[in-house]
């Protein structure tokens, strides 16, 4: 729902910030201990 064919939603969903969470969601969980750690 937020990635669409034309790219537009992507725009608006990171302007939002609704695309940073889903990113997060997914690259987190293998790069937050790394991050929180040093």
């Amino acid at each position: 729902m937020l990635y669409s064919d034309d790219g537009k939603m992507c725009a608006f969903a990171k302007s939002v910030g609704l695309e940073t969470q889903s990113t997060w969601e997914l690259q987190v969980p293998e790069k937050t201990p790394d991050l929180f750690e040093e």
